[in-house]
C-alpha cells in the first residue's frame, strides 16, 4: 500500500504523521475485505517517510478501544519497521550536537512545527520543545518495539558540510541504534558498505 499525507508546508505536526498513523488503521479495517493479516504489517519510508515510519514502530498505539469510529479502534503499531535516510530525531537541541547547524538550514526542521525560518525555531524553541519531543522517534524507543531496519550512505566527516548531507547523516541512525541497543530493542543499521 501507498500512502498519501499532508506535507509540512502544508499542515504542521501532527498531522503528516497522525495521516499516517489513520492510513494504516485503514488498512488494517480493510484486512479481512483485502485478505491480509493486519497482525503482520510493516512500513518503508525514504527521509520524512523513514521519520515517520519509526514513530509509528516505536510510539505506543494510537488506536481508541471506546471510539464510536471503527476505524480508530484499529492499532497503529507495525510488526516491523525500515527505515532510509531517515530522521530519528527532529529536536534542534538534539540533532544540532549529532550532525551540526547545517541541519537547521533545512525546512523540514522549522516547518514541521510550524515556523517559518531557522531563527523563529531559535526564538521560540519553548514553544515548540513539546512537538520536537513527541515526533522525534528515539523518545519513543522501548524493548517491546518490533524490528526496525535503518540504511544510510556511508558515514562521512561531521559537522555536516549542507543542509541535505545534514537531514539524511548516517550519524542519525547511529544515534537510534545507540538507544535501541541501550534498552534492547531490535534495530540493525547498514551503512553502504557494511551491516551493523
Amino acid at each position: 500500500v501507498s500512502i498519501n499525507y499532508r506535507y509540512s508546508d502544508q499542515a504542521k505536526l501532527p498531522a503528516p504523521v497522525h495521516d499516517a498513523a489513520h492510513a494504516l488503521q485503514f488498512v488494517r479495517s480493510k484486512a479481512a475485505e483485502w485478505n491480509i493479516n493486519k497482525d503482520r504489517i510493516a512500513a518503508m519510508g525514504a527521509s520524512a517517510g523513514a521519520c515517520t515510519t519509526m514513530w509509528l514502530a516505536y510510539h505506543n498505539d494510537l488506536a481508541d478501544g471506546k471510539s464510536q469510529d471503527p476505524l480508530t479502534r484499529e492499532s497503529t503499531r507495525l510488526s516491523a519497521g525500515v527505515g532510509v535516510s531517515g530522521q530519528t530525531s527532529i529536536d534542534p537541541e538534539m540533532i544540532v550536537p549529532w550532525v551540526g547547524e547545517q541541519i537547521m538550514n533545512h525546512g523540514m526542521i522549522w516547518r514541521a512545527v510550524g515556523a517559518t525560518n531557522k531563527a523563529e525555531v531559535k526564538l521560540r524553541y519553548p514553544e515548540y520543545k513539546e512537538l520536537y519531543h513527541e515526533f522525534s522517534p528515539v523518545n519513543h524507543v522501548t524493548k517491546d518495539d518490533p524490528p526496525v531496519f535503518l540504511y544510510y550512505a556511508t558515514p562521512i566527516p561531521l559537522p555536516a558540510t549542507n543542509a541535505g548531507i545534514a537531514i539524511h547523516h548516517a550519524m542519525l541512525g547511529q544515534k537510534l541504534k545507540e538507544k535501541a541497543q541501550a534498552v534492547g530493542a531490535p534495530c540493525e543499521l547498514q551503512y553502504a558498505d557494511k551491516v551493523e
